[in-house]
């Protein structure tokens, strides 16, 4: 009995091991200069150095094959590229314009971004090799960071229709455009994986903070106290939300419980720390550049 009981313990603590080496938060640094992407273990160990240049790498979002699409202002202005995570086969996709925010679809084949190249800021989708460019939205409005549900069937994003920046969500044709939260200015959403809650961060109290809201709009809670929070997104188990928070005055990755009873802070720096994008590689794509500190 006592036997089987340790043989089922052993095992426990395989299959958690086994999930834990799979994730990786990706995320944005200026600790060596200008900004580059790094990779770090959600618990804050194996940090290593994505890539290393002259110029910006801003904005990364990884998909389960160890893609990583950003952005870089190489040329100037922001266009969208993408590599492996081990810093391979890098490509650039967007040549016109200011391209920014570039989140993959649930299927992996295309690429959602936004640009201002026909006037003001919309929402276009475009393949992974940065051909048949679709765009979304056609109005007026000034759309940023949008991102799909899990179904693919659906894409929430910010806008401006007046004053401030809403939380708006529509098909993702672009049709059915409907209004999810107003109050404050408010960026990033971003669905849980469940596709049930919509994470994202807003000034609606005062200091910009991470709240939560059911996928129709209801429900609304706010999760941090920080003085100061963005960027969030949710663990590939919804079980947390990783994001960036001012609290110690620059911004530092932390993670926090969908509740808020918890917070942990993931990587302690002097440097600024920005969008935290946290993905289970699936088995075999680990396989990032040995730079680790």
């Amino acid at each position: 009995m006592v036997l089987r009981l340790i043989s089922i313990a052993l095992l426990l603590l395989f299959l958690v091991s086994c999930k834990e080496s799979c994730e990786f938060i990706v995320f944005s640094s200026d600790r060596d200069g200008d900004f580059d992407l790094y990779a770090v273990r959600p618990d804050g160990t194996d940090l290593r150095r994505l890539t290393d240049n002259a110029w910006n790498d801003r904005y990364p979002s990884i998909s389960p094959e160890g893609l990583i699409a950003f952005i870089a202002d190489r040329y100037g202005k922001d266009d969208i590229y993408l590599m492996k995570i081990d810093g391979t086969d890098l490509k650039r996709l967007t040549f016109n314009a200011e391209n920014r925010y570039p989140t993959f679809s649930p299927d992996l084949r295309e690429i959602l971004f936004i640009s201002d190249r026909d006037g003001d800021f919309d929402v276009y989708r475009m393949n992974l090799d940065g051909s048949n460019t679709v765009r979304i939205t056609n109005d007026l409005f000034d759309d940023r960071s949008p991102s799909f549900s899990p179904d693919g069937k659906r894409i929430v994003f910010s806008s401006k229709h007046d004053k401030n920046y809403d939380i708006y969500i529509m098909d993702a044709t672009g049709y059915n455009v409907k209004l999810l939260f107003h109050g404050g200015d408010s960026w990033a959403p971003r669905f849980s994986r469940d596709g049930t809650r919509i994470a994202f961060y807003s000034d609606y109290g005062g200091e910009f903070e991470i709240y939560i809201i059911n996928a129709d709009g209801s429900g609304l809670s706010r999760i941090t106290d920080d003085g100061g929070a963005a960027y969030p997104y949710f663990s590939p188990d919804d079980k947390w939300i990783v994001y960036s928070s001012y609290s110690d005055g620059t911004p530092q990755i932390y993670k926090v419980s969908p509740d808020g009873k918890r917070k942990e802070r993931v990587l302690k720096s002097q440097s600024s720390d920005l969008t935290p994008r946290w993905e289970c590689l699936r088995e075999g794509e680990v396989n990032l550049k040995q730079d680790r500190f």
